[in-house]
């Protein structure tokens, strides 16, 4: 007797046990399926079915296509043999502003290039307040301070170098253009403008007057913030300067300088300066 009461019991277990690892599955004729445990049956009326999340469905006979017992579906387990995955990024693009102002304060330098400007470096500092048209361009207006270097000469005539700070102040348009939709972009710059030239007058020596600018850059820029992007560039400046008209002649002073006086009468001349640019700054 005890013998055939240990089979019942062991029998009831493991159909006990059996059902654990199963769920009530309603199929509905509308192709919805539903898991979890059905806690009330009316015979060829309704069901009653609660789901994992405890929310509780109650369906017609006649709305059922079939009710099954299935095992659940396991979930993935990662083991510590499987590659951890990379931290994504989160930014986006599509959060950048693609409309309203910006504005885009730089610090650089300038470095002379070519025959006038070998000996002449310049410290910039460069605003530009524009407006958005999209999410990767913007059309605005800016300023920069152009300081000359303290070990600079300015070549004023042919054979001549003033050795003095001078201030040069580029007033221009600005269109910049960003080429990809990431966090992390190149763009392309485009200046141009008039620059005047700022200068302490010498003994009758007339000072040079400003001229056209014309300056293009290449760089990078990368997104800190949905409003915020640093700006590196690398770039070349065209830029004229008006010579005023003279004729020359020598007269050699106490300093050693070469002094030129000018004859109002002669035409002016232009003079070419050309420019390697570095620059470093932010939009907002």
């Amino acid at each position: 007797m005890k013998h055939v009461l240990s089979v019942v019991l062991f029998f009831i277990a493991s159909i006990a046990f059996s059902q654990a690892n199963y769920e009530d599955v309603v199929y509905l004729k509308n192709g919805s399926v539903i898991h979890g445990m059905i806690i009330e049956q009316v015979p060829n009326v309704s069901i009653k079915i609660q789901t994992k999340d405890r929310n509780v469905f109650v369906f017609k006979m006649d709305e059922i296509e079939k009710i099954t017992k299935e095992v659940p579906p396991q979930k993935e387990q990662h083991t510590e043999a499987e590659p951890v995955k990379a931290h994504k990024d989160t930014f986006s693009f599509a959060k950048t502003p693609s409309e309203g102002f910006v504005f885009t304060p730089e610090f650089g330098a300038l470095f002379g290039v070519g025959q006038h400007t070998t000996n002449e470096n310049y410290f910039d500092l460069k605003m530009v307040f524009a407006g958005l048209i999209s999410h990767k361009t913007y059309i605005g207006a800016g300023f920069a301070l152009d300081v000359l270097g303290k070990n600079s000469s300015i070549p004023i005539y042919e054979g001549y170098y003033r050795p003095l700070h001078a201030l040069n102040v580029p007033l221009f348009l600005e269109v910049r253009h960003s080429f990809l939709q990431k966090r992390v972009s190149p763009f392309i710059s485009q200046d141009a403008g008039y620059t005047f030239y700022l200068e302490t007058p010498v003994s009758d020596i007339k000072d040079l007057i400003g001229g056209a600018m014309i300056e293009t850059q290449v760089g990078a820029k990368i997104f800190i913030s949905k409003k915020v992007a640093a700006n590196v560039s690398l770039g070349y400046r065209f830029q004229q300067f008006i010579l005023p008209g003279a004729e020359y002649y020598t007269y050699y002073g106490n300093n050693g300088y070469n002094y030129y006086y000018s004859n109002s009468n002669t035409k002016s001349t232009s003079v070419f300066y050309n420019y390697i640019t570095l620059h470093f700054g932010f939009t907002f």
